[in-house]
């Protein structure tokens, strides 16, 4: 793969950025660590219960704040009705006025 002029100046400027981001993160950390094992541990937190937020959202079913599923329909991941009788055949149809 050959890198253009712009790609190469990307990809310098992303290596710089990273670089410059990570030595910020333990600098501050060694001067203040209790702060920033707060932080993360709040962040680890927010995320845990985030998580589990939107897992129980795609997962119907598996918490215990979800209804129960109908009689005869248990386990079935997508549950639908059964076919219903059809309704009884029209009568002759007249038209008004002929």
């Amino acid at each position: 793969m050959t890198l253009t002029p712009a790609s190469f100046i990307r990809r310098k400027a992303t290596k710089a950025v990273v670089a410059h981001s990570a030595h910020g993160a333990l600098s501050k950390a060694r001067r203040k660590p209790a702060r920033s094992v707060t932080l993360i541990g709040a962040g680890a937190i927010v995320g845990l219960v985030t998580g589990f937020l939107a897992g129980r959202r795609r997962a119907p079913g598996l918490g215990p704040m979800s209804p129960a599923p109908a009689e005869g329909q248990a386990g079935h991941p997508d549950p639908v009705a059964p076919p219903t009788a059809p309704g009884p055949a029209p009568g002759p149809v007249t038209v008004a006025g002929g």
